[in-house]
């Protein structure tokens, strides 16, 4: 299978394919990333593809340069609710709030947009009122009415030593595997303190 190769950069919005959304016939894709917090990147693999198959992480290059312990990260989803008003803030109105908790991902899914700029990643700060998830920064792109929001819980981790040097973590069978007909949402994560985790490069196709 054939691989793509994305630089990540700082900035970028995260892109991806709707779960709800027609098969636009991608084989192997690999996302955009864009900084949350202080120096972490994130990368969203969408769900699509010809042979409707999982989504597989094969390739990461990553740069950690924090003195806190980090890992580079997968998470899939466990929920998923619907956006039922517009919002260009924090507070997000849904239909449901179960399975939304402080402190997770999301993944939220643009139906609005290009296929390569829907997919976007957020933290949750609070969940109110049995029908809002309030998010710790603005979304990059406004929530419509009817677009997905998806919980996510961490499925494996690789931890990652800090150097200047950037990580190569690579397997021809697969680092992380998804969900068939979700989005996987990859991080380059850091606890117990503030630092420059950067996502180079994220390899990605589907299984069979």
């Amino acid at each position: 299978m054939k691989f793509l190769k994305l630089f990540l950069v700082a900035g970028l919005v995260a892109v991806g394919i709707s779960v709800q959304a027609q098969n636009v016939g991608y084989s192997v894709f690999c996302a955009q990333g864009t900084a949350i917090n202080a120096g972490t990147n994130y990368a969203i693999i969408p769900a699509d593809s010809k042979n409707g198959g999982e989504p597989l992480v094969t390739y990461v290059n990553v740069n950690s340069l924090s003195t806190s312990p980090c890992a580079v990260a997968a998470y899939v989803s466990t929920n998923q609710t619907v956006a039922t008003a517009a919002s260009s803030s924090t507070t997000n109105t849904v239909g449901s709030t179960n399975g939304f908790f402080v402190g997770n991902w999301v993944v939220i899914q643009h139906l609005q947009l290009p296929s390569r700029l829907r997919n976007e990643a957020c933290l949750v700060s609070a969940v109110q009122n049995t029908n809002q998830i309030v998010f710790t920064t603005t979304p990059a792109s406004a929530v419509s009415a009817g677009d997905i929001i998806n919980a996510e819980i961490a499925n494996g981790n690789i931890p990652v030593a800090t150097s200047t040097t950037a990580r190569e973590i690579s397997n021809a069978n697969g680092i992380f595997s998804g969900q068939r007909l979700e989005p996987l949402l990859v991080t380059a994560i850091c606890t117990g303190g503030v630092g420059t985790n950067t996502l180079n490069v994220v390899n990605a196709g589907f299984a069979p």
